[in-house]
């Protein structure tokens, strides 16, 4: 299977780019400024720790921007990437928006999720319908669903600005 990234996860990645590489500049900029060097020499070891961590960074989203860019399909008859779906989940209701690859840490609301199309979950709902039962393994437990049902990928693309999609 080959990883993508869904067209608006490209525009996050861009966001966060520029961010980093501000944040960046900034640090460079206090460790070569001679007024600030001699007030920095405790801390020269952490902001060049946090530099090598920010480049990093950098370089991972990159890589990600080289991914295939993809648009979400404008449909909720099957699960496919980009949708949002409530299912049940060994007896538990919980809410996933279905992502290419999860490009960011969000802070979701309790039973929220982002699941990639390649995790174990993901691969499970990719193709079924509402009504649909089905499993996947994780570890060495077998975990049953049913799908309650698929969501517009307009109407949940909001979790990826962390704002609550439609309520369970």
């Amino acid at each position: 299977m080959t990883e993508f990234i869904l067209e608006n996860g490209a525009k996050f990645v861009v966001q966060q780019i520029l961010i980093f590489k501000h944040e960046l500049n900034l640090l460079k900029f206090i460790t070569n400024d001679s007024e600030n060097k001699k007030n920095l020499s405790e801390m020269k070891i952490s902001i060049y720790n946090d530099i090598k961590i920010i480049e990093e960074k950098i370089e991972m989203l990159e890589k990600l921007l080289g991914l295939p860019k993809i648009e979400a399909k404008e449909q909720n008859d099957v699960v496919l990437y980009g949708n949002g779906v409530k299912l049940v989940l060994n007896q538990k209701e919980i809410f996933v928006v279905i992502d290419g690859v999860c490009v960011a840490k969000h802070k979701l609301p309790k039973n929220y999720f982002i699941i990639s199309t390649f995790s174990p979950l993901g691969q499970a709902l990719i193709c079924k319908k509402a009504g649909e039962e089905g499993n996947y393994t994780a570890g060495n437990n077998k975990i049953n669903f049913i799908i309650k049902e698929i969501y517009l990928p307009s109407k949940v693309k909001k979790i990826f600005k962390n704002e609550i999609p439609p309520t369970m």
